[in-house]
């Protein structure tokens, strides 16, 4: 599947897992959004990746706006909205540089997505495990968030690995050094982790062999932000 079929997949799977569910549900892992803030924010983002409104992606005001400015519309109407520009953004997020954007925007639009979609799905007990398919791309995409955020911050390289076969090297994106330790973890709260869905206490506690403490601000840095411990 080509990462705009996955970012399609990803839209109807969203609205399929919010039905049923009451609008203003709390989704506490995005404060203080209920389910209709976050299908605004995720219409919104669609809008704006459409329309060339990407420079401020993912800053918060830029977030703000896209929730405030469908403040009072209905679920239907926000379904439809964003289901007119799944053809648009589908092309815009395979090829980005059709329309004169970076490589990562093949990842972004769709993480954002499934990170939501696990937001709600944590709110409401239904819980999944990631998709193959769908990690492949995610999974890139926080390969090299690591690397920058590594370089960033002067980190050494560590291993990152997972029962489900994930076996990273981070922090050395050009090879020829070795890891001075690891962390090992299940893909799931990997994913989650990096996403800000989880308090430094719950990073600690996974399986180090060396200090975690420095590797804490890259591990949810950047975009994403850890909630409160």
């Amino acid at each position: 599947m080509s990462a705009g079929d996955l970012y399609s997949a990803a839209f109807e799977r969203f609205v399929a897992v919010i039905d049923g569910i009451p609008d203003h549900m709390p989704v506490p892992a995005t404060p203080p959004w209920s389910v209709i803030d976050v299908l605004a924010h995720l219409t919104g983002v669609c809008a704006d990746l459409v329309s060339g409104n990407v420079d401020d992606w993912a800053d918060p005001a830029w977030t703000a706006a896209q929730v405030e400015s469908r403040r009072g519309r209905s679920r239907s109407e926000l379904v439809d909205e964003w289901s007119a520009l799944i053809p648009a953004a589908s092309a815009v997020v395979t090829d980005p540089s059709s329309v004169g954007l970076d490589i990562a925007f093949q990842r972004m639009p769709m993480v954002d997505v499934i990170a939501h979609e696990d937001d709600v799905r944590e709110a409401c007990g239904r819980e999944r495990a990631i998709a193959p398919a769908e990690w492949d791309v995610i999974g890139a995409h926080r390969r090299v968030r690591f690397d920058d955020l590594f370089e960033e911050l002067g980190l050494p390289p560590i291993r990152i690995a997972t029962p489900e076969g994930d076996d990273w090297v981070v922090g050395a994106p050009d090879g020829g050094v070795e890891p001075v330790g690891e962390v090992r973890l299940s893909r799931q709260e990997l994913w989650r982790s990096t996403t800000g869905r989880r308090p430094r206490v719950a990073v600690r506690a996974y399986a180090w062999t060396v200090d975690p403490e420095p590797y804490l601000p890259a591990w949810a840095g950047g975009t994403f932000k850890y909630p409160e411990d």
